[in-house]
């Protein structure tokens, strides 16, 4: 039985852009968790080393999550990316807040990137839980329960 439907179109994270960044998370994170010579002229050099640490394997694993997610089929993929950008999302929203915080609610430049990314993988968690989830539903239970009119 043949049916048709509509074209289906559901984003992941395959845009270039944003596994470029996430292969930037995991070589930063497993770069920061490494013991090597650091210099003072960093922020991040001011947080307590639990808190580095944090952030550093935060990285690590919020990249790791996101990339592995582009390679598995959906939904999964939408599942484990929410997922990386859940957690990237936090730690860079923490992350800023330790930064303004540091800054003594001076607004630093340097934090307006931070708060920009934190915002985007937000804004792609509410995007895959509210369209990219839904629209793959939608479109399983059409192929799965064709509506009448399809069948011919």
């Amino acid at each position: 039985m043949v049916h048709r439907l509509k074209p289906l179109l559901v984003d992941s994270g395959r845009n270039p852009f944003q596994l470029w960044l996430l292969a930037i998370c995991v070589i930063t994170g497993a770069l920061g968790l490494l013991p090597l010579h650091r210099t003072r002229s960093s922020v991040i050099e001011l947080l307590p080393p639990w808190a580095r640490a944090l952030w550093y394997a935060g990285l690590l694993t919020s990249g790791a999550l996101g990339l592995t997610a582009a390679a598995l089929p959906m939904p999964r993929s939408l599942l484990l990316e929410r997922a990386a950008m859940t957690l990237l999302g936090g730690l860079l929203g923490g992350y800023s807040a330790a930064v303004l915080t540091l800054a003594g609610g001076q607004l630093p430049v340097g934090a307006i990137p931070l708060v920009s990314a934190a915002i985007a993988a937000w804004w792609r968690v509410w995007h895959i839980t509210h369209r990219d989830l839904p629209t793959l539903r939608a479109a399983l239970l059409t192929v799965t329960h064709p509506p009448e009119d399809t069948q011919p």
